[in-house]
């Protein structure tokens, strides 16, 4: 998937909790939480030199990519908590931010059938994972949809 439509991805995930944090009151900023999620929403695909991050952090993005893989560490829930963490120790909000984009990237790569899939549980479990596959799957076979 491509960093527009992770990018829309993230903003929609985002303004429905900005949205719910109306309801029911939270002291949520919400310029910090669009500004984190964004960079969240981009931040998986430093494991990729063609990306928007990984172009600019050459030769890293090069050098993850070949020793741990596309869609791995930086796509796992592990990397996600540690990065959300580190982030709310300067601003909880960009910290929340930054998980709720990351966790909107890695969902949607999961959802994505161009992709080999998603090792979202990686170091722990490192087979990749399509959620779209298992839930094609799933359909009644009248709906004749080949998986």
């Amino acid at each position: 998937m491509k960093y527009k439509a992770h990018t829309v991805g993230t903003v929609v995930l985002t303004a429905g909790i900005i949205h719910l944090n109306n309801k029911i009151g939270l002291e949520i900023k919400p310029l910090y939480l669009i500004v984190g999620a964004v960079f969240g929403g981009l931040l998986p695909d430093i494991d990729h030199p063609r990306s928007l991050l990984g172009s600019a952090i050459q030769p890293v993005s090069t050098i993850i990519k070949e020793t741990i893989g596309h869609r791995t560490l930086t796509h796992s829930i592990l990397f996600t908590v540690i990065i959300s963490l580190f982030a709310s120790i300067f601003n909880i909000n960009i910290g929340i931010g930054i998980g709720l984009g990351m966790l909107s990237h890695i969902i949607l790569d999961l959802l994505t059938p161009e992709t080999n899939g998603v090792a979202f549980l990686y170091p722990f479990y490192k087979k990749k994972i399509k959620l779209l596959l298992i839930v094609l799957q799933k359909l009644p076979p009248q709906l004749n949809i080949k998986v």
